[in-house]
Parts: structure tokens; sequence; C-alpha cells
């Protein structure tokens, strides 16, 4: 096996070099002439340092909140990360080259993680939205609920996957599913054919000719069993609890969303509609069940779309309402994209796309100047926060 893996590095080093360093004479900046097996060399030793191996993919899925298990699937899927044929979309050959032997190759698991939040960002993963856009989308999800209602009270599941958000499917379209579509169970376990470590969010999440495709697919039972009585309670307050959900985000989309609303006041006038249509003992009821169903998890997602879910977001909400933190973040790194010589490009898909600004003396100064200016605001934003969950005295 080690052999074959070694002869797979080698081959598509050489298919690198071909593709991009063939027609590039001097590599270093000293205008030494790098001879051809020198080159394939350096790029053999920085695809075998990124290579992602099973126990490498298990130690990135313990240290960082990214999921490898779920981005990179079964063992047997051969993947890179950092990518070096990634940053070569967007850097030059030399410059991506000597940026993997001295950074990238080094620190390959912060590299990694720079890598992929950019990736699960513009595939909706994780939430990186402007308030704009998340008053849209929470809209549309709430239609998306109503439309799935029959199939969340009686499964617990949706008829078919929310395309607009992985993140916002994952955290709140289920309704207590005592069964789950089998590929959702196993989705870390999937043999990708391709070499796009998206493939299967795109697939089940991200394709818009699908989005009203029943799921029909086998189902599954939860890992950890329910009861007789916990699957009797669910069945019975799936009705109320979808109810109390949709109620909720037409709360958000008609109230939250606007400038005049006291976003503090909301917060708790919000917190006592979730809480008032239950007993201790039904809260100690759920939270029992919602602890089943920690074992299945999508990108770091429990699929009960229940209470807990349904709180966090609320407070997520909340926060991103009163301080804007993320939709500074996002405006701010768009700008930097439009007010640049690689505009070309639209919008910020890659990490690799920052690094391209330190190729250019005057981009990389523009860049450092507005992203200084963007992270001192944010550590501002961040006090605020922190002093805003500090109890009044």
């Amino acid at each position: 096996m080690k052999k074959d893996i070694e002869a797979l590095i080698r081959t598509k080093a050489c298919s690198i070099y071909e593709k991009h360093y063939s027609d590039e004479p001097y590599i270093a900046q000293t205008d030494k002439k790098y001879d051809k097996e020198i080159i394939i060399h350096d790029i053999s030793l920085i695809l075998k340092t990124t290579l992602i191996t099973p126990r490498r993919k298990r130690y990135l899925e313990l240290k960082f909140p990214l999921s490898a298990k779920d981005t990179f699937g079964a063992d047997s899927n051969i993947f890179f990360s950092p990518n070096l044929e990634d940053s070569l979309n967007y850097l030059s050959p030399s410059y991506a080259l000597n940026l993997f032997k001295e950074k990238c190759a080094v620190n390959t698991n912060k590299y990694y993680a720079k890598e992929h939040l950019a990736h699960q960002r513009v595939y909706g993963i994780i939430p990186y939205f402007t308030l704009k856009e998340l008053a849209n989308l929470i809209k549309v999800f709430t239609m998306y609920l109503e439309n799935n209602t029959r199939s969340l009270i009686k499964a617990g599941w949706p008829e078919y996957n929310f395309t607009d958000s992985v993140w916002l499917f994952c955290k709140l379209a289920p309704n207590y599913p005592i069964e789950i579509p089998v590929y959702i169970k196993n989705f870390h376990k999937f043999k990708n054919p391709g070499k796009d470590p998206y493939f299967f969010v795109k697939k089940y999440f991200l394709n818009k000719t699908n989005q009203f495709k029943k799921c029909k697919g086998k189902v599954t039972p939860l890992p950890k069993k329910l009861s007789h009585k916990e699957i009797g309670y669910i069945e019975e307050m799936r009705y109320k609890f979808l109810n109390l959900k949709i109620s909720i985000l037409n709360e958000i989309n008609q109230r939250l969303f606007l400038k005049t609303t006291d976003k503090d006041a909301w917060l708790k006038n919000c917190t006592r509609i979730l809480f008032s249509g239950f007993s201790q003992k039904d809260l100690q009821i759920i939270a029992s069940i919602e602890k089943k169903y920690n074992e299945i998890k999508i990108f770091n997602n429990t699929l009960n779309g229940g209470l807990n879910e349904l709180l966090e977001n609320i407070i997520f909400l909340y926060e991103e309402c009163k301080f804007e933190k993320m939709t500074l973040e996002k405006n701010t790194m768009n700008s930097i994209l439009k007010g640049s010589k690689y505009s070309h490009q639209g919008k910020i898909r890659s990490y690799y796309q920052l690094a391209q600004f330190t190729e250019d003396d005057c981009e990389n100064k523009r860049f450092n100047k507005i992203k200084n200016e963007l992270d001192n605001e944010l550590v501002k934003i961040e006090k605020e926060i922190t002093n805003s969950k500090q109890p009044t005295r």
C-alpha cells in the first residue's frame, strides 16, 4: 500500500509539473534554474506532507471544528490539504511552490483550517452571511418547513433537502426523527470518485435541479435506540414542536431583522415563547432524548432539529442582528477583492485568493491595511458581545 501511495504521489507530482512548471524555467527568486527532477522532488515532498492519511484525518477531526471525516469521507479516498493544485488556480507557479515549501508544508494543519474554512463558508456548511442574506434565507427556509409539514410530523424528516444552506438544514430541518436516510448515517464512509472533497455535499444538498426530489432511499434507525416511552413522547410532541419552530422563525422574519426592534427585549420575549409551552418535566425528557441524537452528526451538527438547536439559532441570529459581526467581515472581504486587480474573480471562494495579494506589493499593502482595520473592528465587536453576556449589577 505504501508503494502504491508513493507511485501515486510521483505520478501526481509529474502531472503538476507538466501542467504548471514545464514552461517556468526560473522557479526561485534567486534566478537559479531548477532541474526538472528537483522540482518534481519538491512537489512530491509537499504532496507527502499534505496527504490526508486516516491517522491525520482523525487528528484533524479532534482538533478543528470543520469535521474532517465528513469532508474527506472514506479512508481509501486520496486527498491533499492544504492543496497545492488549488493554490495554482490563483498563485503563480513559483510563488505557490515557495509558499508551500516555506509555510503550508511546515504547518500543514494550520493551512488545512484556513483552506477549508473558506470552502465551507462558500458551500454554506458553516454560516457566512450578511444580514440581508440571512433575512432572505430564514424567510425561504420557513416556507420550506411549511411545505414539508406532513413529512416532518409523521417521520420527523423532510421529503426533500434544503439546498440553500447545509448549515440551516442540519440545524433546524429535522424534527426529532426516529429513522434517518442511510446516506446521512454513512456520510463519512463514502468513497469519493472525484477530486472534490465536497462532492457529496454538492450532490445531496447543493444540487438545485434535485431540490424538490423526494428522498426515497433507505432509512436506518438511530444508533442509540430510544425507548418506547421516548418514541411515544416524540410522536406526540412533533406537531407542537414544529408549529413552535415555524412560529419563532416567523417572529424572526417579522421583527428581529428590523432596525427599529429592541434586540434585547426581542430576545427575552422569544425565549419566553420558546419555553412557555413546556413544563419542567417536558424539558427534562427532551434533554434526555436529545443526548441520544449526538452519535449522528453532519459537520458537527446534531440531526434532531430540536429545542437546543432552535435556541442556539435564536441566540446566533440575535447576536448577528445586534452586533453585525459576520456582516461586517463578509462585506469587507468582498470589498477587498472588488477594489483590486483581481476583481474579475467575483467572490472570494478560496483561501488562496487572499494569499495572492502578497505577490504584488501595492495590492499587499492595500490588503493588509483593510485587513488590519477589519481585525480591530472585529475585536471591538467581540468585546461588546462578551460584555453583553455579563450579568448586570
